[in-house]
């Protein structure tokens, strides 16, 4: 078993990592973040670390709504 790197208090782009929730398909850790909008999602570790994920999606609805 991987040792799971404590990414608590962490930020990564828009979101700060508040808490664990568990694990992934693949077995990967996924953490409960808070976007700087307010909004709250899961993302696995994976996706933060390498900045696959970097909000909870209000930067694609903001930039919709502008168009």
């Amino acid at each position: 078993m991987m040792k799971v790197e404590d990414l608590m208090g962490k930020k990564f782009g828009s979101l700060t990592v508040e808490e664990r929730k568990g694990s992934d398909k693949h077995g990967r850790a996924r953490w409960l973040c808070r976007c700087d909008c307010g909004q709250m999602t899961i993302v696995a570790s994976h996706n933060l670390k390498y900045t696959l994920v970097r909000s909870c999606g209000c930067s694609r609805r903001a930039s919709r709504v502008t168009l």
